[in-house]
């Protein structure tokens, strides 16, 4: 019996802990729209073709991870099944038409396609986080950007580490870069 009880307070922990992780990521996608929209100053001062399609690919990117959040949020009031399939699509949206546009977008600067391919990685994986926080979602098999795996972290990303990342993935020490990217005093938990 006592096997059972301790059985079942292990699964209900490990149900609420996800939920919280669920939670916690979701909160956390404020940090990713920032990242979304800093990448055309990240990149600097490049060509007016390359800052266009630069441009484009952060719009979209803002976009979709905004229609996420909305999705979610309504599912997670809702529970309905139809909210469900709708927050499928906008996941399956970017994880499809950002490698997509990624692809055709003939950047000509090589500094400024390794990091919007960084850029990209890092909202990929962060996309992928939410899809392995949310059980009743079907994973969908991600094209990968690069030659890197882009897949979902161990541990869910705190608001601290999307921006940990950002630094160093997309900035690489760039500080002005860096400082483009803050973490609200909310999501610390302050």
């Amino acid at each position: 019996m006592k096997k059972l009880l301790s059985g079942a307070l292990a699964l209900i922990l490990c149900v609420s802990m996800v939920a919280c992780t669920v939670d916690q990521v979701l909160a956390d996608i404020e940090v990713v729209v920032q990242i979304a929209a800093s990448i055309v100053p990240a990149v600097g001062a490049i060509s007016p073709t390359d800052a266009s399609v630069v441009q484009k690919l952060s719009d979209d990117a803002t976009a979709a991870i905004k229609v996420i959040q909305a999705d979610y949020d309504t599912y997670k009031a809702s529970g309905a099944t139809s909210d469900l399939t709708r927050l499928q699509s906008a996941i399956n949206a970017i994880q499809t038409s950002l490698p997509q546009e990624l692809a055709a977008a003939h950047i000509s600067d090589p500094k400024t396609v390794a990091k919007v391919t960084n850029w990209c990685n890092l909202i990929y994986s962060t996309v992928n986080a939410i899809v392995a926080a949310i059980p009743a979602l079907t994973p969908v098999p991600v094209a990968a950007v690069s030659a890197k795996s882009v897949s979902a972290p161990a541990v869910f990303p705190t608001a601290k580490v999307i921006v940990a990342r950002w630094n160093s993935e997309v900035c690489q020490g760039d500080a002005a870069c860096a400082k483009l990217v803050k973490v609200k005093k909310h999501f610390l938990g302050l």
